[in-house]
């Protein structure tokens, strides 16, 4: 796609910044994403700045992983008593299948874990290919896995160009212009560097959707591949990292003291420099031969009488360092900006007042939350919904008119998901809001949960009573009742002195 920063588009037009977007999103896109994953790929795995900010998202939107809230819809003839044990079982069940290592189809991270990587290779290569494979054991009991395939074995088999119908390893139906199928590039058995691409099927047989290209933050309707949040700023980190070496190698050089040597006169007998030569001779090094023809400096503690006419003069580099720190920091910012995310919560430095860093935390909070609810969306929830087609085909869960209508279906599949809670700098206060909310009717005890901790009340209620149902069976509940009398008397002269201040002002009469 030409570009103003092209040397090929160096026309009139890309002059005047007047650059041509073809229509088609998709044009050139093997080629493009090509050239750009080949740079684009390292910023994650080489570079500190890259890494920050894709650990810093991932932490913030993704956490330990997006919990599912089932919220069947409002459905005529169906009671609420019987969503609440739609909610209940299927909480159930889909906790211990996340929490499984069987539900990865290689056997080795939980749904949670992957959840993090495919989010890392979203946001750094720009998408990843999630497959749902639905698996029968001896006894006709269906199961369901999930496989990650890195968006960078989607591709076009080698040498082969875009065509309408296939862009990037997408292949298009003709007809409605809508994905069909992937290719997916199998590499030969005795080399990595040779690849063949296998189509598969966006469908199953059973007409079900079993894979999914997922990428987020598009920039261009109708765009089949994703892009890396590193592409518009991928120019801006090497640069930064080429600064920070060539500083680095200064402050390496300035490290080691050096003296060269000025003459006045004619020099009489052997000079300092001939002299240092001379001793570098006589002081082998550790392998034990001599390194005569080159100095050493190793040698400390070594006084030379210089001839008369020559003075040692220090060699200093007068290049600025106080602008180091003031340079890598607008860099960073400017990384950041590019990248969707303030500075301060990639590098988790938070050197402002209380109300900028709060400012910063909560206007990074409404960005990420875009990002949670869009990869959400495309990747967890379609495992989701896989995973309760099973419960309810299999009857472990009750819902009427699940498999008879479409309609019905997407009404009890409803479900939102929930992230890591933001820290607040000051949760005492963040707390004590919601709390004093809560007393007016406010906000429910739900949404509190949600807010601070990322959990669910229904839970956290049970686990309380379970808790308290321990405590009484062991004999702790009365121990931890139990009071200091002093206690109870300072409380009581509080609770006094309170109710006289509280008549003393209301029994003065008003004027």
């Amino acid at each position: 796609m030409a570009s103003i920063f092209n040397s090929v588009a160096r026309t009139p037009a890309a002059r005047r910044f007047a650059r041509s977007y073809p229509l088609d999103a998709n044009q050139n896109a093997s080629m493009e994403r090509q050239a750009q994953s080949e740079v684009v790929s390292a910023l994650y795995y080489e570079t500190s700045v890259g890494k920050a900010v894709v650990n810093a998202e991932t932490r913030l939107v993704i956490g330990q992983g997006l919990r599912v809230e089932p919220a069947p819809e409002n459905i005529p003839g169906i009671s609420i008593e019987d969503r609440q044990k739609f909610v209940r079982d299927v909480n159930t069940f889909w906790r211990m299948w996340c929490n499984s290592p069987e539900s990865d189809y290689y056997g080795r991270n939980t749904f949670y874990q992957q959840q993090q990587i495919a989010f890392r290779e979203v946001i750094s290569a720009g998408d990843v290919l999630s497959h749902i494979v639905f698996v029968q054991d001896a006894d006709g009991n269906v199961g369901l896995k999930h496989q990650l395939i890195s968006g960078r074995y989607v591709k076009a088999p080698m040498g082969e160009q875009d065509t309408k119908s296939q862009t990037a390893g997408v292949v298009f139906d003709p007809a409605t212009g809508t994905e069909k199928g992937f290719l997916i590039a199998q590499t030969d058995e005795n080399r990595y560097d040779a690849y063949t691409s296998v189509e598969v099927s966006k469908r199953d047989p059973e007409g079900r959707d079993v894979y999914h290209l997922v990428h987020i933050g598009d920039v261009t309707p109708n765009q089949a591949r994703g892009i890396s949040i590193f592409s518009p700023v991928k120019d801006s980190i090497i640069n930064l990292t080429g600064f920070i070496d060539a500083y680095v190698a200064k402050a390496k050089a300035q490290a080691v003291f050096a003296i060269g040597f000025t003459h006045d006169s004619p020099l009489e007998g052997q000079s300092a420099l001939e002299a240092v030569k001379e001793a570098s001779d006589d002081f082998p090094g550790d392998g034990g031969e001599s390194t005569s023809g080159s100095v050493d400096f190793s040698q400390t503690g070594v006084v030379f009488d210089m001839p008369i006419g020559e003075k040692p003069v220090t060699i200093e580099s007068t290049a600025p360092s106080l602008a180091f720190s003031d340079f890598v920091d607008e860099l960073c910012k400017i990384i950041c900006a590019g990248c969707g995310i303030p500075v301060e919560v990639a590098f988790s430095s938070y050197n402002s007042n209380y109300s900028a860093s709060r400012a910063t935390i909560k206007d990074a909070e409404a960005g990420l939350s875009i990002i949670r609810e869009e990869f959400a969306r495309q990747y967890c929830q379609p495992v989701y919904e896989a995973f309760v087609d099973i419960l309810v085909a299999e009857g472990l869960v009750s819902a009427p008119g699940y498999l008879e209508d479409r309609l019905m279906r997407k009404a009890w599949l409803s479900s939102t998901w929930t992230g890591p809670t933001v820290t607040d700098i000051d949760p005492l206060k963040e707390i004590n809001a919601l709390i004093t909310a809560h007393s007016h009717g406010l906000v429910s005890k739900e949404r509190i949960c949600k807010t601070l901790f990322g959990t669910d009340y229904a839970e956290v209620a049970e686990i309380i009573r379970q808790e308290k149902d321990l405590e009484k069976s062991l004999g702790l509940q009365e121990e931890a009742s139990g009071s200091n009398p002093q206690d109870d008397s300072d409380a009581a002269e509080s609770e006094r002195k309170g109710e006289e201040g509280w008549k003393a002002k209301t029994d003065t009469p008003t004027r």
